[in-house]
């Protein structure tokens, strides 16, 4: 969504709520991730700051490989955490 496309900057911190992990749709981008994060009117954005540390939820999971979130029980919350090393445009 063209709402977030200024927000993201390199090298910070951000907590995506409200997204959704899709497979790539190839036809519409060349880059050769399997996954991609939707973002959407009900998503919420919140940049982390440095000096702000409690942004950052505490939360513990129960972490499984992404390929493994097709096989979990359909309307199930997941939770994905992700490192981007580069931002594509």
């Amino acid at each position: 969504m063209d709402k977030f496309f200024d927000l993201f900057e390199k090298n910070k911190v951000y907590v995506i709520s409200r997204g959704q992990v899709r497979t790539s749709n190839k036809k519409f981008s060349t880059l050769r991730n399997d996954y991609e994060i939707h973002l959407d009117q009900n998503t919420v954005v919140t940049r982390c700051d440095e000096e702000d540390t409690m942004a950052v939820p505490k939360v513990f999971y129960n972490f499984v490989a992404i390929d493994l979130i097709e096989k979990i029980q359909k309307d199930s919350h997941v939770g994905a955490f992700f490192f981007s090393k580069r931002l594509f445009y």
